[in-house]
Order: C-alpha cells, then structure tokens, then sequence
C-alpha cells in the first residue's frame, strides 16, 4: 500500500510543510487527515511527529531565550499523563471510532479558526493540566496537538516574540513525549516508511523556504481562511468514511 502511494505520501508532505513555512502552523494539521485516508493512522502520526521536530528546529523559531518555561513546565506533567493514555486507547477502541474522533476533531479545529479566530481567549494557570493532558493524548494518538498548545499559550501570552519560540518549543516538547511513549509501546517507522521519511527530510527544508517566500506576497489573514476551508473539507471526509467504512 505505502509503495503505491510514496509519490503521492511525499507531494501530501511537501504542501503541509510548505503551509508550515507560509503561516508558522498547520503541517500536521494537513498532512495527517490527508494521509489516513489511505494509511494507518498509527504508522502515520509517528512518522510525521518525527518529520514535525525536524521541521520546528529547521523554522528557526527556537529561540531559547524569549521562551517562556514556566508556562512550559506547567503543560509537562499533563503531556506526559496523556501521552500514556494515548496510547493504550488504541487497544481498547476501534479504529473507526479514532479515525472519526480525529474527523471531528479537525472539524472543530477548522470551525473555531474560521469563527471564532478573532475572540479573545483567556487562560489561567489552572488549565494548564488539563490543556497539557490534552494536548499529549491528542499528540500520540493523531500528532495534531499544535493548536491545543497554541489556543492554552495564547491566552497566557501576549507577546509574539514570546509566543512563537514558546509555541514551538511547546510543539517539540509535546511530539518528543508522545514518540517516547509510541517508542515503548510500538514499534517505531521502519521498512519503506524509513525511505519515504529521508527523502520528505530532503525535501522539509525546501517547502519550508518556498512556503516562507509565497507568504511574502500573500496576505496572512487570506491564507490562514484558505487553511481553514481545507480542514472543513478534509475533517468531513474522514468523519465520512468513518461513518461509512
């Protein structure tokens, strides 16, 4: 199945990592949903939570001191919980049921971008537990925690300068606590996955450039709309088949 769909698996890549360099967002968000229409979703998100790390590094957005680590090291030990309940969730649910939980969970991500982008969204410290046990489970099980870590950060940042690197670093914590917690309990990409995840290597840097130069000339708000609309579209079709298959 993987060697009829590589090209098809790498051009999927390629676009998510190319709207990774136009919005700062939105990779995993894309590439997943696309990808577990013909994939396993559990030979998907690993893969791409190790393409995810590269990516983040390779952005640049790392930079260590404007981050905000208390903010950080409270989301943790939630990370951590929800990374062990991910995956001990697949054992005991079936696998159309995640794949539809991961339809409407895009599905919201996308409504709430599209509705709800402009409100204000305020956070205390004692969501912290909660947003990071959320944002591990949804890691391991889907790798498409980005916005749970973005929504929780941005009401307790106001800075960008602050937000971004603390985003990212938040992005890396999260996706590494859910390989470790895949890596123990399955086994990790190998075979024909290996080769598709070095060529997609050799391919992040280029997408990631040629995504940052597209946003030069387009407007933010435009492009983030368009991201959007293709959650809605790409979440219904796999609560859709999960319905239906």
């Amino acid at each position: 199945m993987l060697s009829t769909g590589f090209l098809a698996a790498l051009a999927v890549i390629a676009a998510g990592y190319t709207v990774l360099g136009i919005t700062g967002f939105g990779s995993a968000l894309l590439i997943v949903p696309i990808l577990a229409h013909w994939l396993p979703l559990s030979e998907v998100v690993p893969a791409i939570l190790l393409l995810d790390v590269f990516a983040c590094v390779l952005l640049g957005a790392l930079s260590f001191r404007s981050v905000a680590w208390r903010e950080l090291a409270a989301l943790l030990p939630g990370m951590v919980v929800g990374a062990a309940a991910g995956v001990i969730l697949p054992g005991l649910v079936p696998a159309r049921l995640l794949l539809g939980a991961l339809g409407v969970l895009i599905l919201l991500f996308a409504l709430r971008g599209l509705l709800l982008a402009r409100l204000p969204t305020l956070a205390t410290r004692r969501l912290a537990p909660p947003a990071g046990l959320a944002a591990g489970l949804i890691e391991t099980l889907f790798g498409v925690a980005g916005p749970v870590i973005v929504m929780y950060l941005g009401g307790r940042l106001g800075d960008p300068a602050v937000m971004r690197p603390t985003v990212a670093v938040g992005v890396v914590a999260v996706s590494t606590t859910a390989l470790v917690a895949i890596g123990l309990n399955s086994p990790m990409p190998s075979g024909e996955w290996l080769s598709l995840l070095a060529t997609a290597a050799a391919i992040v840097p280029f997408a990631l450039w040629t995504g940052g130069r597209i946003a030069r000339g387009l407007r933010p708000a435009t492009l983030v709309r368009a991201i959007h609309l293709l959650l809605l579209v790409s979440g219904s079709g796999l609560l859709l088949r999960a319905l239906t298959g």
